[in-house]
């Protein structure tokens, strides 16, 4: 009777002493997970974020223009004859100014039919004393066909723009959709905009830091983005009956820019 007794003692101790070994067998990996944590967050906290900006101006060297011309007629063969023979000339006009061949591109060819409604008129018919007119509705008109024929031209030197304008219009356009002003190789000026971002982009992540009393560590990820712009002088709607006068064209100055999105991470701080 004393041994039985003596046994279950024995056996309670084992499950006692099994359970605390199972439960410090847990415990490093529950301390493991907990130390995680704080890991992953400081991988989230110990970064500065910042927006570094970078612009360029320069000169253009090549300007480009949308001209072309409009024309009715009761038929489509009318209009599209018309259309061929002032766009034809239009063309002949182009070159004589410099502008070769490779630098007029047909941006849009259209035919339209334009229906006109008709109007009322007032007719006299034969009515007793005193009474008024017959009112009737005029005849239908079939209406006309709109042919549209527009070029892209790029205007390799910029002085002559103005002179290739007036040359246009004088031989028959009467549509010109603007001038735009660019650069022609922007590669290197997006360069030096994209080094004046980064050098932005360090110095404001440097001063972030330094109000936290912490220096900059490595790059964590770069992110671009590219614009460019400059002046747009608007030369709109030329009417074939407006020559005989010069067209001033100023170009200005056009700019590319860059923002580059940079993640530094933070250095960690000295031991004090």
């Amino acid at each position: 009777m004393l041994r039985s007794h003596f046994m279950s003692k024995s056996f309670v101790v084992a499950l006692l002493v099994g359970a605390a070994a199972l439960a410090t067998g847990c415990s490093p990996a529950a301390s493991q997970s907990a130390a995680t944590v704080p890991s992953e967050a400081d991988a989230r906290t110990n970064v500065v974020t910042v927006l570094g900006k970078g612009e360029v101006s320069r000169k253009p060297d090549i300007a480009r223009s949308t001209m072309g011309i409009a024309v009715t007629a009761p038929t489509v063969a009318e209009a599209s004859r018309l259309a061929n023979q002032q766009m034809t000339n239009l063309i002949a006009a182009i070159k004589k100014e410099g502008v070769a061949d490779k630098d007029i591109q047909t941006a849009n060819f259209s035919i339209n039919f334009e229906r006109h409604e008709p109007h009322p008129v007032v007719m006299s018919a034969p009515a007793k004393p005193g009474s008024a007119g017959v009112t009737a509705a005029a005849p239908a008109r079939a209406g006309q066909y709109r042919v549209s024929n527009t070029v892209r031209v790029t205007i390799r030197d910029i002085e002559k723009a103005g002179r290739l304008l007036d040359a246009a219009v004088a031989a028959g356009a009467n549509e010109v959709w603007g001038v735009s002003f660019e650069i022609d190789k922007p590669e290197a000026l997006e360069a030096e905009a994209r080094e004046k971002a980064a050098q932005d982009a360090r110095a404001r992540a440097e001063a972030l830091a330094k109000t936290q009393g912490r220096t900059l560590g490595e790059v964590v990820s770069v992110s671009e983005s590219v614009g460019g712009g400059g002046p747009r002088p608007m030369y709109s709607m030329a009417k074939a009956d407006m020559g005989g006068f010069e067209t001033p064209v100023a170009p200005g100055e056009v700019s590319v820019s860059t923002q580059l999105e940079v993640v530094y991470r933070l250095a960690k701080p000295s031991a004090q």
